[in-house]
C-alpha cells in the first residue's frame, strides 16, 4: 500500500482516509511518502493517512506483520517530507512489523505518526534524523504507541505536542518498549513548543516516556 509515489516527478497531497468501522488487512509494506528516484525534481511530500472511527465503531487496520514506512527515501537527491499517518479517535492499527519515520538520504524531514486518540502496536520503532511524533491531545487523550521490542531515535528527533481548548491537564504515556532502546537522549520536544506548557517525561528504567501538559 503506497500513499503518494514520485518516480522522477512530484506526488504531493494524496490522502487516504479510512473511517466509520472499515476493516482493513494487508499483507506488504505500508508507505506514506515513497520517493525512489535520485533526481532533485522528485518529491514525495505532504501525503496523509488519517484513521478514525464513527457511529459503526471502530476502524481497524491488520498489517499482518508487515513494515509502516512514514517518509520512505531511496534517492539521496530527492525529497519525501511533511508525510503524515494519523491516529484519530476509533482507530486502531495493529500486527505492525517495523515503524520507520523518515530515512537517511535526501530531504527527508518533519515525517510524521500522529497520535490523536487513536492505538498503534508494533514489533519496532525507529524515528530518523529531523523527523518525529506529533501529539494532538483533546479531551479523549492519547493512546501510548506500544512497541514489543526495540526502539531507536537518531539525531534531532522531536515529539511536537499541540492541545485542543478541550485538552485536560496530566501526564499522559506516550510510549512503551519491552526491549531496548538506543539514544533516547537524542529524543526532544519540537524547538518552538512552549517549555512551560510541555514536558517530555523519559523513564529509562521502566521503558516509558511520558507527556507532561500543563495550562499557563
Amino acid at each position: 500500500v503506497n500513499i503518494g509515489v514520485s518516480n522522477g516527478r512530484k506526488s504531493l497531497n494524496n490522502k487516504l482516509l479510512i473511517a466509520n468501522g472499515s476493516r482493513l488487512f494487508s499483507t506488504a509494506t505500508v508507505q506514506v511518502g515513497l520517493n525512489n528516484n535520485d533526481n532533485k525534481h522528485s518529491d514525495s511530500s505532504g501525503n496523509l493517512v488519517e484513521i478514525t472511527g464513527g457511529k459503526l465503531g471502530p476502524s481497524v487496520w491488520d498489517l499482518g506483520a508487515k513494515d509502516l514506512y512514514i517518509g520512505s527515501v531511496n534517492g539521496w537527491n530527492s525529497a519525501s517530507k511533511n508525510n503524515k499517518f494519523v491516529l484519530l479517535p476509533g482507530s486502531v492499527v495493529k500486527n505492525v512489523g517495523d515503524i520507520k519515520i523518515g530515512n537517511n538520504e535526501g530531504d527527508f524531514k518533519n515525517n510524521a505518526l500522529v497520535l490523536a486518540g487513536g492505538m498503534i502496536r508494533a514489533k519496532n520503532l525507529w524515528v530518523k534524523e529531523l523527523n518525529c511524533i506529533d501529539v494532538r491531545l483533546s479531551d479523549s487523550g492519547i493512546s501510548p504507541i506500544l512497541i514489543e521490542n526495540n526502539v531507536t531515535f537518531d539525531f534531532d528527533t522531536y515529539v511536537f505536542p499541540q492541545a485542543s481548548p478541550a485538552a485536560k491537564p496530566g501526564r499522559y504515556p506516550l510510549l512503551g518498549w519491552k526491549g531496548k532502546a538506543t539514544n533516547l537522549d537524542k529524543l526532544k520536544l519540537a524547538k518552538t513548543v512552549d517549555k512551560n506548557i510541555w514536558k517530555l517525561e523519559v523513564i529509562a528504567d521502566k521503558n516509558q516516556i511520558f507527556l507532561n501538559y500543563k495550562t499557563k
